[in-house]
């Protein structure tokens, strides 16, 4: 999505995700200027289960990221941010047959 600017395919897995929408519509505003990510990706860690329901499931994600470089729109001067580690919460739902996130969110 990032890579890309094409918010779709990410937007149907997170259906009702607020954090999730937020994290979309920032990248939106970014093409729609001109501007661009460059991500280049993340590596996942470990993943423990925190929680478990029957149409719910939540887990705790270490994960390592690299470097992102981007542009708020068309001329605006490159930003960078250098990755590194974190920890995120990601909170999947049953919708029919399938999941979708429900919540997602960097742990501190």
């Amino acid at each position: 999505m990032q890579n890309s600017g094409d918010t779709a395919p990410y937007l149907a897995l997170t259906r009702g995700c607020k954090s999730c929408n937020d994290v979309a519509a920032i990248v939106d505003r970014y093409y729609a200027k001109g501007g661009f990510i460059r991500f280049e990706g993340t590596e996942i860690i470990r993943i423990k289960n925190t929680g478990t329901s029957r149409d719910i499931r939540q887990f705790d994600v270490a994960r390592r990221f690299g470097q992102t470089e981007f542009a708020t729109g068309a001329g605006k001067r490159t930003q960078r941010y250098p990755g590194g580690s974190d920890r995120i919460r990601i909170t999947i739902k049953r919708e029919g047959a399938s999941w979708v996130v429900n919540r997602y969110a960097v742990l501190v």
